[in-house]
């Protein structure tokens, strides 16, 4: 996958898109085009409000997120989560990316707590699991590409499952 599942920022993807499909668009007007509409599209995973507002007020909540400060900021602001954390720490922002562990203590200092009372939730196990544990934080993975998001899967079009099957059948039916 071109975006390596969004870890790859999107003018580095457009270049690369813009070369193999040979489009006639500039990197510059894909990435404006990202930048200003994503965030108007931008939604929190089911779960997430309901999940914050049962959280005490007064316990420290961060974030930390590997991307463009503006750009995170406006999803955050768009999808209502922003108030939701004490401190926020982007990469671009602080010149550090997950996973080093440098911007993991940034943030602990930040919300003046040691690392090993932290319960930290990642969604890469790489950037985000491995180097809280490494830390002496408690770590809990949100998988998400392991869910399989529709009724059928099937990897080889020579073996079509059942519904798609029948509906060719159906159609194929004077």
């Amino acid at each position: 996958m071109l975006d390596q599942e969004g870890r790859v920022w999107k003018d580095i993807v457009y270049t690369e898109m813009i070369r193999r499909f040979e489009l006639s668009l500039s990197v510059e007007v894909l990435l404006h085009d990202y930048v200003t509409r994503y965030p108007i599209f931008a939604r929190s995973f089911p779960g997430v409000d309901t999940f914050f507002a049962q959280l005490p007020p007064e316990l420290p909540i961060g974030l930390l997120s590997n991307g463009r400060t503006t750009f995170q900021r406006a999803v955050c602001d768009a999808i209502g989560l922003s108030p939701s954390f004490t401190q926020i720490g982007i990469s671009e922002q602080e010149g550090v990316r997950k996973p080093d562990p440098a911007f993991f203590l940034r943030l602990t200092d930040r919300l003046g707590v040691r690392p090993d009372d932290v319960l930290y939730v990642g969604d890469n196990y790489d950037h985000d699991i491995l180097p809280a544990r490494a830390l002496g934080m408690q770590a809990i993975w949100k998988r998400t590409g392991d869910v399989p998001l529709t009724d059928t899967q099937f990897s080889d079009w020579c073996q079509l499952p059942a519904p798609l099957q029948d509906l060719i059948r159906k159609e194929n039916q004077p």
